[in-house]
């Protein structure tokens, strides 16, 4: 690029030059015959510098050569500029992309973490597969009728996937019983919620991730389980996960008991506004169920008279309306 533009600087130059001074044209055709031809046809100055006039005529020879060579210094400060510029932004942009790459496969190891670390916790227990990641989902999906952004839709989903973590800490035998736990495993079983926050203190890839598992057995009348909060003291986060968890703990098979039926989920859910529920949430919860955003069907399988029951024929017809009147 620089040699370009110094060529063509050179051409008009040249030419300009023979035009106005009369030069040869075959020796304005190259640059250097040219500038030779300058300085033979300009005698030395100190010869010209008795006559006014003979001076007069090297100024008006002579700017010419000096014309040419500032524009030709310009172009190559101009140039030179330019280029070491675009060298400094372009090594800015690859920084920036190298930053952006790690920074998406830190994501990717996180997210693929916080599941492994999910479906761990879920292995435990056979019958309680996928529970983690349904909670995940239901949670996700209260968030997003609350209005949540994208970012804190996703801190919640991996603080769902990992709100029972703590459960790694409990013994099989007590975690696994088909039977009624005594008072003495019952407060075992109790004790994971502050197991898993003590694990995910330091998990800095979530934000506040430790209070869905700390905080996810409180009750919004304050009779919950480990610190008693009650209505907005417990952390929003943590009373979605708690009625998503407490709504997957009804429509799922456990280890000690069948999922139960979903009119009696549904009169839970109501009957818990308020006490043990956000009555908020209650409301956004039966909504989902009522608009079909939460899949019943999935959930009942082998229950085709549920799957009927809680399938609108129509856009308009809400599902709770349909509910029979002994529910």
């Amino acid at each position: 690029m620089l040699y370009a533009s110094i060529c063509v600087v050179d051409r008009v130059f040249t030419i300009v030059y023979s035009l106005v001074s009369e030069t040869p044209m075959c020796a304005a055709n190259n640059s250097f015959v040219f500038f030779f031809f300058l300085m033979v046809r300009l005698p030395p100055r100190s010869t010209l510098s008795s006559s006014s006039a003979a001076s007069d005529v090297y100024k008006r020879q002579h700017w010419w050569f000096v014309v040419y060579i500032v524009a030709v210094f310009t172009l190559a400060v101009a140039y030179l500029t330019w280029m070491i510029f675009h060298t400094q932004v372009q090594r800015v942009i690859n920084l920036q992309k190298k930053e952006i790459e790690l920074v998406k496969k830190q994501l990717e190891m996180g997210n693929e973490t916080v599941l492994t670390i999910a479906k761990t916790v879920d292995a435990k227990d056979v019958r309680t597969s996928q529970h983690s990641e349904r909670v995940a989902e239901y949670s996700v999906l209260i968030a997003k009728e609350l209005g949540f952004d994208e970012k804190s839709c996703e801190d919640l989903k991996k603080a769902a996937l990992l709100h029972d973590i703590g459960k790694i800490g409990i013994p099989d035998r007590i975690l696994n019983k088909p039977g009624k736990l005594t008072d003495e495993e019952y407060g075992i079983m109790k004790s994971h919620v502050t197991k898993g926050a003590e694990i995910l203190k330091s998990f800095t890839i979530v934000d506040h991730v430790e209070e869905g598992a700390l905080y996810h057995h409180e009750r919004y009348d304050g009779k919950g389980y480990v610190h008693g909060l009650k209505g907005e003291e417990i952390p929003i986060n943590a009373r979605i996960i708690g009625i998503a968890d407490t709504f997957d703990a009804m429509t799922a098979n456990r280890v000690y008991r069948k999922q139960l039926d979903m009119t009696y989920v549904i009169q839970e859910l109501k009957n818990g506004r308020g006490t043990q529920f956000d009555p908020g949430l209650v409301d956004v919860m039966l909504g989902l169920i009522d608009n079909g955003k939460i899949d019943i069907c999935s959930l009942y399988k082998e229950h085709t008279h549920t799957c009927l029951l809680y399938t609108s024929p129509s856009p308009r017809d809400g599902l709770l309306s349909r509910m029979p009147s002994s529910a």
